[in-house]
């Protein structure tokens, strides 16, 4: 499955960099692209890696998760309680 388009990124393309050692959304856009251009697959990203941590849970949405209408970043990225998240997806 893709799931970056703006990069032409399939599911196990990132299994691969998650697998490599891509632990946090930054270290993932980092070595693949994924999630810099539209934003709109940063809600799976958080799901792929959610679901390759030792403690994952079944159901990966998360209620930090922010729409796919939001703007893509124009700042660094900030350190949220488990995982570094984009500013644009920080809580306030």
């Amino acid at each position: 499955m893709v799931v970056c388009i703006c990069m032409g990124l399939n599911e196990a393309q990132l299994h691969g960099h998650i697998q490599a050692g891509s632990r946090t959304l930054q270290q993932l856009a980092a070595v693949s692209g994924a999630g810099t251009c539209c934003g709109s697959c940063a809600e799976t990203l958080c799901c792929l890696l959610d679901a390759a941590r030792p403690q994952a849970r079944p159901d990966c949405r998360r209620s930090d998760h922010a729409s796919h209408s939001e703007p893509k970043p124009s700042a660094p990225w900030t350190q949220g309680a488990d995982r570094e998240v984009p500013p644009w997806r920080a809580d306030p």
